[in-house]
C-alpha cells in the first residue's frame, strides 16, 4: 500500500499546476516541523497542544492524499483527549508513515 493517494495527489497537481512543487514543500515544511512539536508537547505532556497539533497535521495530510497519515493524526488527536497513555505508540507509527509519506512524495514529485 503506497502512502498516498496517487489519483487525489495527480488531481492536485494538475489543479495547482505551477504551484504544486510550493504546496509539497510548505506541506513537508510545515509537517517536519509539527511532527517535531507534537514530540515536545507529548514530553511534556501538553495534551491540549499535542490534539491542536495532530488536527493540523491530520487536515492537511488529507489534502495531499496522505490518508494513512491523516488517519494516525486523528487517532493522535482524540486519545490525546481520552487515552493519553497511548500517544507515544501512535507517535511512533506517525514517525513512521510520515517517513514513508516524504519517501512518496518525492519520488512523485
Amino acid at each position: 500500500m503506497t502512502s498516498l493517494n496517487l489519483e487525489l495527489f495527480e488531481e492536485l497537481r494538475i489543479l495547482l499546476n505551477d504551484n504544486f512543487g510550493y504546496l509539497i514543500d510548505t506541506y513537508i515544511a510545515d509537517t517536519t516541523k509539527r511532527v517535531k512539536e507534537i514530540n515536545i508537547a507529548i514530553t511534556t505532556e501538553k495534551w491540549d497542544e499535542v490534539r491542536d497539533l495532530a488536527h493540523v497535521m491530520k487536515s492537511s495530510s488529507a489534502n495531499i492524499g496522505a490518508i494513512e497519515l491523516s488517519n494516525i493524526s486523528q487517532q493522535i488527536e482524540h486519545d490525546s483527549v481520552y487515552n493519553t497513555s497511548a500517544v507515544e505508540m501512535i507517535y511512533a507509527r506517525l514517525l513512521a508513515e510520515f517517513d514513508a509519506v516524504l519517501l512518496c512524495l518525492n519520488k512523485n514529485r
